[in-house]
């Protein structure tokens, strides 16, 4: 099991989920993830690793893996 609570059910949640998942990062990532009905993670897409000076999403690679929810969490270098 990749975390003991499987809810998604805050802000709060989303982050310990993504915590877990990434570890320690050095680039910014835009990252979906996907909840089933439940609230429950179905999927986790890493939808685009940011360049130096630019970061081009497209709607339909945010919304490519989504199937009944979506979180949408960025992550930088702090």
């Amino acid at each position: 099991m990749l975390y003991k609570n499987r809810s998604v059910s805050s802000p709060e949640d989303g982050y310990d989920l993504l915590r877990k998942f990434l570890g320690e990062v050095d680039w910014e990532y835009f990252i979906v993830i996907c909840l089933d009905t439940k609230n429950q993670p179905a999927a986790i897409n890493i939808c685009h690793i940011v360049s130096l000076n630019a970061s081009l999403i497209y709607p339909r690679e945010v919304m490519k893996p989504a199937m009944k929810k979506v979180i949408i969490i960025q992550v930088y270098q702090i």
